[in-house]
């Protein structure tokens, strides 16, 4: 587990309590006086979410007031924050983080769209060229076929 503050950064920490084998993360939570405030996703929620971003706030107990909980992908990290002005800061720092994994995600949802689109279109996969679509490609891999077989023949003669 992780503590942040505006002044320190990161450092370890022990974890807040043991968890018990029955609790999810909301049970154990609660169990230690967080509620959830917010949750951010960058793509599928739910058990598609790649990457969440959820906060949780101390109603009850002494200690940090905040959280956070990060999932990216199957790594899981908690961390702790002391003030609002720590968890300001959190959110600056893990920006960049969040805004890269979210257009990764999307970028790789166009691309199989596309790939499908091209695919109906062209009756083919996009990674090989045909005559009609690409001729100047196509001529190429055709080239570079040719220069292969011929290497091959090459060797098994020699």
């Amino acid at each position: 587990m992780l503590r942040f503050t505006q002044k320190n950064g990161f450092e370890v920490i022990a974890e807040l309590a043991e968890w018990n084998e029955s609790e999810d993360e909301e049970d154990w939570l609660g169990r230690v006086g967080f509620e959830k405030t917010e949750s951010d996703s960058d793509g599928p929620t739910g058990d598609l979410a790649m990457h969440t971003l959820s906060i949780h706030k101390r109603e009850r107990g002494e200690g940090d007031a905040y959280y956070v909980s990060y999932l990216n992908g199957e790594v899981y990290t908690a961390i702790v924050v002391p003030d609002e002005a720590s968890l300001m800061a959190l959110r600056i720092q893990m920006a960049p983080l969040l805004v890269a994994n979210g257009m990764g995600w999307h970028l790789e949802e166009m691309k199989i769209i596309a790939e499908k689109a091209f695919r109906a279109w062209h009756g083919h996969a996009h990674l090989y060229p045909c005559a009609k679509c690409d001729p100047d490609g196509f001529a190429l891999e055709k080239q570079r076929s040719e220069e292969r077989a011929k290497r091959k023949a090459e060797n098994l003669s020699a």
